[in-house]
């Protein structure tokens, strides 16, 4: 991922604003809470946005999110459609749930990947 988005801005991944920083969640498809990654809370500033694009049941976004909001972060649930030719050619459907302010600060980054881009409701909409 580093690769891609460091191809993107024209810079090194370690030299992008921590806006940009684009950081893997781990998720689980047993139903399990999801976890906190380390990173977040020792690597993002407070304020800074949290993007989670899998698709995972839509009570974990909502979990996360709250974890998230202990630390400060906000999260945007950002499940993707469209596939590899999608992905390759910057032309998949974003579907997001989050808070608009988040939703706002992350829409550069979508569409850099999507043209139909939309925030559907709070955490865990971009699941239903």
């Amino acid at each position: 991922m580093s690769n891609f988005i460091s191809s993107i801005a024209g810079g090194s991944f370690s030299e992008m604003p921590p806006v940009s920083k684009v950081m893997p969640l781990p998720t689980s498809t047993t139903g399990a809470s999801p976890a906190l990654p380390p990173r977040c809370s020792s690597t993002m500033k407070r304020g800074g946005v949290v993007v989670q694009s899998a698709t995972v049941p839509p009570d974990h976004p909502e979990t996360l999110g709250a974890k998230l909001a202990a630390k400060g972060l906000r999260l945007i649930d950002a499940p993707v459609s469209g596939g590899d030719i999608g992905a390759k050619e910057a032309r998949l459907v974003i579907m997001t749930g989050g808070d608009a302010a988040a939703f706002a600060r992350a829409k550069p980054l979508f569409e850099l990947m999507g043209k139909n881009i939309a925030l559907l409701g709070g955490a865990g909409a971009g699941q239903h």
